[in-house]
């Protein structure tokens, strides 16, 4: 009976560990970072920021032929500058799958849903409704985001040198 209670106990404890909620707040806005985007075959590397009222701006570092671009999205709107010229298309008629704004839509959705974190083998993340287009976002313990997947755009984030916006 004595070796039987740690192997019960052992139990109860591991299973109520995958899956679970965290107690973890997502830092998503007041954030800036460097990003590394993987869209279907072409890798983008970009310093960013999303401001605390929610605007998201990318600046192309790779690749070089459109280094310097910036991207700028907010409440869905978007506009591109380069060498000077500003773009600001009717994002109606832009695809989903536009880098950019399906960043910004799972991070705002994110934001302003404010999912709960959850837990599993170590790692922290939120997610989209079931019923949403779905995005899973891993965090880092003090809420910083680490990645974003975002299958349905064939998008992948890779974010690094998080730190909070002064």
């Amino acid at each position: 009976m004595k070796r039987i209670l740690p192997l019960i106990f052992s139990l109860i404890f591991l299973c109520s560990c995958a899956g679970t909620a965290a107690n973890v707040k997502p830092l998503l806005s007041g954030i800036a970072f460097d990003v590394k985007l993987t869209f279907y075959n072409e890798v983008f590397e970009c310093s960013g920021e999303i401001s605390k009222d929610n605007t998201l701006t990318l600046t192309v570092n790779e690749p070089q032929t459109i280094k310097g671009m910036k991207l700028t999205v907010k409440n869905d709107l978007l506009s591109a500058e380069f060498k000077g010229l500003t773009y600001t298309p009717k994002t109606e008629k832009l695809p989903f799958a536009n880098v950019a704004q399906v960043l910004y839509s799972a991070l705002s959705d994110a934001v302003y849903r404010n999912p709960q974190v959850k837990t599993q083998d170590g790692a922290f993340f939120i997610e989209s409704a079931p019923n949403d287009k779905y995005y899973k976002i891993i965090l880092t313990e003090a809420g910083f985001p680490i990645s974003a997947e975002i299958p349905a755009a064939a998008l992948t984030a890779e974010f690094s040198n998080v730190s909070i916006i002064k």
